[in-house]
């Protein structure tokens, strides 16, 4: 056999795994997107899903460093003013931690609002769902006991009066 022959089938052969593993490949893509696509279907929002598999897929040091800029990028643009401004004053970052845990505050800046949330908040908030559904929330004595998420006191509101508070 001749050496051309030979480096010629040798290229043929590269050429036929490299075809099977881009044959894997969409195949593997292709699992990837019924994955996101069932997810969405459960409720999950796959485009958040897909940044977080990107930042997991970053060193942890590079993580922190973009999320350190980010945090720069958004004051300057004073969008990390909307929580002080009191829009989305209820916002959790995740529900495995406590909410004290989970809420980090920039070195500096002091919070001086509080949680502005009340039982008449609450009853407005409860009243938008479905009476049955209320009905199931509520424990044997007709009280929905609603947890803040973000000073984490409990509020009783009690079901009778879920409707004159609305």
């Amino acid at each position: 056999m001749s050496e051309a022959t030979t480096a010629d089938e040798q290229l043929r052969l590269f050429i036929e795994r490299i075809e099977r593993l881009e044959e894997e490949k969409k195949g593997i893509a292709d699992d990837i997107r019924d994955v996101y696509l069932e997810s969405k279907s459960q409720g999950y929002d796959p485009k958040i899903m897909r940044q977080i598999v990107r930042l997991r897929k970053m060193p942890v040091h590079d993580r922190k460093e973009m999320e350190a800029i980010l945090d720069v990028y958004k004051s300057a643009l004073g969008i990390g003013n909307l929580l002080w401004a009191g829009i989305g004053d209820t916002i959790r970052v995740s529900l495995s931690a406590e909410p004290e845990e989970e809420v980090r505050v920039e070195p500096g800046v002091a919070v001086s609002r509080g949680c502005r949330c009340n039982i008449d908040h609450y009853a407005r908030v409860l009243a938008q769902f479905p009476e049955t559904e209320r009905q199931e929330m509520a424990d044997d004595d007709g009280i929905i006991q609603v947890d803040c998420a973000f000073c984490s006191r409990l509020f009783p509101v009690p079901l009778d009066e879920i409707a004159t508070r609305h």
